[in-house]
Formats: structure tokens, C-alpha cells, sequence
């Protein structure tokens, strides 16, 4: 073996260590009565009991919403725009760049104005104002990712179905989307957790406990302890179903991500 191909192992594992351990004591963590227990064999269910039966599993339905109607919105939009972007001209073709870098302004900035939009809509205190923002806020840079995924698919392909009389429409499911599936599974998972771990735009425009979503949940959580410390253990609980949904998502679309990494 070569000293190459044996310094990568060594950083592999080493990262290895670094990603898993963290999550392997949030595991603990969550089975455990309390922090001071964390070392000890005892395992316990309580915490995960009382997030499925009480106040956070509302929390839970909440962010499932937002994330998967955020999502298919920002996906859809991403879709038709960055086929456009990418296979036709049109003027002001050339600003596209200029919403793609109002993605990086810090979400803090434009929490103040949003606010005051979503209460001039009637939609503050609701999913509607989150799911709204989150699909506005990442459409951009995803359109972006999608017009780069579009771009590796010969356009002769396109071509040859509209002689054959195709319809954009036609040709953008029948043809498109088949081929460049890596990518747009890529593009769908990054928009789900993007959305997912959102907690700036929720923290502002849903006051409502009852429309809180896990990130705020977790942090409320973590706060209730009765005799005024930390809730460690039922903040790690909350930990560990935050993390569940994406994992999921990932192990779903692994099959086409995987292959834009060449990863089998």
C-alpha cells in the first residue's frame, strides 16, 4: 500500500471519529435518566415517550409541513426556472447572478421587513409565512444548482425530441429529468435540509407554541428543566428526531446523489 493511499485512510478515519462520536453520545445522552448518567449502563425511553405523546409531536407535524411544502415549492420553481436560465435567452437573462447573491444576505437583515410584509399579508403567526419564506429565500441559489445540473445533459437529446414533435413540457419530464436525476435528487435533499434546520425566519414570524417547529422546540426544550438547569437529556431526545427526517431523506436519494460522487 502506498504512503498516499495510507495517509487517506488514517484522515478517513479520523473524520470518521469526528462525525460519529458527537452523534453516538447524543444517542447515549437520550437514553439516559439525566447527564450524571451518561456513563452508566442504565437505558431509559422516558424522554422519547414524552416528545411522542405530548406537546412536541405537534412540533414535529409542524416541521414536516414547512420542510416538505417548502421543498416541493422550491423544487418545482428551481426546476422551470433553471431549464429556462439554461436553454433559452431572454432579456434580463444576465441578472440572474444578482438574486443569487441576495441569498447570502444574513437572514438576521431581513427579518425586520419580512415581518412587516407578513403582517400586511395577514400570514404572520402561521406556516403559510414560513413555508412562503423558506421557498423565497432558497429558490434562488437552487435555480442556480439546477441550471448547472441542466447544463451536463447534450442538448442534442432536446433537440431530436422536438423534431419528433415533443412539447418543452414533454421534453423537460420525459427527457430531462430522467437524465439529470443525480443532481436534481442532489439539489432536493439540500433544499429539505435547508429548510429543515431553519429556526432565524420561525423564531420571528411564528410567536405561536403551538406552531413551533423543532428547532425552536429544541431550545424550549432544553430550557424547561424544573429545577432550573439544562434539559440536556430531552434536548439530545429532540436532538435525535431532528437528525431522523434527513437521514432519511439522504438514505432515499442516496441511489442518485451517489452518483454524482461516483460513490456505489
Amino acid at each position: 500500500m502506498k504512503k498516499s493511499e495510507v495517509f487517506l485512510y488514517i484522515i478517513m478515519i479520523i473524520s470518521t471519529i469526528v462525525i460519529i462520536a458527537p452523534f453516538l453520545w447524543l444517542v447515549k445522552l437520550s437514553l439516559s435518566p439525566d447527564i450524571r448518567s451518561v456513563f452508566r449502563s442504565e437505558i431509559i425511553f422516558d424522554h422519547y415517550i414524552y416528545i411522542f405523546s405530548g406537546v412536541p409531536l405537534i412540533w414535529i407535524k409542524n416541521s414536516l409541513i414547512v420542510a416538505f411544502g417548502g421543498t416541493l415549492i422550491v423544487f418545482l420553481l428551481s426546476l422551470f426556472g433553471g431549464y429556462a436560465l439554461e436553454r433559452y435567452e431572454f432579456k434580463g437573462k444576465g441578472v440572474g447572478g444578482f438574486y443569487m447573491a441576495l441569498t447570502f444576505i444574513p437572514t438576521i437583515a431581513i427579518l425586520v421587513p419580512l415581518l412587516g410584509y407578513m403582517v400586511m399579508l395577514k400570514l404572520y403567526n402561521t406556516l403559510y409565512a414560513l413555508i412562503i419564506v423558506s421557498a423565497a429565500f432558497n429558490t434562488p441559489f437552487s435555480t442556480w444548482l439546477m441550471k448547472s445540473v441542466i447544463h451536463t445533459m447534450p442538448r442534442e437529446i432536446e433537440e431530436a425530441a422536438m423534431l419528433d414533435g415533443c412539447s418543452p413540457f414533454k421534453v423537460l419530464y420525459k427527457f430531462v429529468i430522467p437524465t439529470c436525476a443525480s443532481g436534481m435528487a442532489f439539489i432536493f435533499t439540500y433544499i429539505f435540509i435547508m429548510i429543515w434546520n431553519s429556526y432565524a425566519f420561525a423564531f420571528a414570524l411564528v410567536p405561536d407554541p403551538d406552531l413551533k417547529i423543532l428547532p425552536m422546540g429544541l431550545l424550549g426544550t432544553m430550557e424547561g428543566d424544573p429545577r432550573g438547569g439544562i434539559a440536556w437529556t430531552q434536548g439530545a431526545a429532540m436532538g435525535i428526531i431532528m437528525v431522523l427526517p434527513t437521514i432519511i431523506v439522504f438514505s432515499i436519494a442516496q441511489k442518485w446523489v451517489g452518483r454524482i460522487f461516483k460513490i456505489k
